[in-house]
């Protein structure tokens, strides 16, 4: 991306994305879709890429369509609990524990949270994990030792693999950040 492009976005509750854009969730994560790819992959946001006069304009929009999409979407309470448990526990909570806690099995909760987010259990538990240390790092200005602890990694070679792998950086270098949920 070119220096100073800027962007509009929503982020959306885990579960909602894929009856917001019409699509499975599965078919779309872990992917980044760009220009005609997406436009090909979710054909219902072509509206969204009209000229607008400014960037309130292209807010508006953007919030229009996704609350026209969102009224009447509710995930099933069930799964939602089961993706909620992985989100406050920092994505330590073992699948097993989970599934016992819903009363269902393991292969259950794995079908029920890859159905709802495209992304298995273990792969969005990273995701949280990835996420709480990202901002115990940049708002909380931990050190890395404790940033890895605090975070629920085996240790701190162990997050700056994470943080190569799912960033692109090490946690000892964080590149500029805007993290959703917090002010800049």
């Amino acid at each position: 991306m070119a220096a100073g492009t800027g962007y509009v976005g929503v982020r959306l509750r885990p579960g909602t994305a894929g009856e917001v854009l019409g699509i499975e969730a599965r078919t779309i994560a872990q992917r980044a879709l760009v220009g005609d790819a997406a436009l090909t992959t979710i054909p219902e946001i072509q509206a969204l890429c009209l000229s607008v006069p400014n960037v309130d304009a292209l807010v508006e929009r953007l919030t229009d369509f996704v609350a026209g999409r969102m009224h009447g979407i509710s995930v099933d309470p069930s799964t939602e609990s089961m993706i909620n448990m992985l989100h406050v526990t920092g994505g330590r909570l073992p699948v097993g524990d989970i599934g016992r806690l819903h009363g269902v099995d393991v292969r259950t909760v794995q079908r029920r949270i890859v159905s709802a987010t495209g992304l298995t259990p273990k792969q969005m538990a990273m995701i949280v994990q990835f996420h709480r240390a990202l901002r115990l790092r940049f708002y909380d200005r931990l050190d890395i030792v404790s940033t890895a602890i605090e975070a629920g990694y085996a240790d701190q070679a162990h997050m700056s693999r994470v943080f190569r792998h799912m960033g692109g950086f090490s946690p000892a270098r964080l590149p500029d950040l805007v993290l959703a949920g917090f002010p800049i």
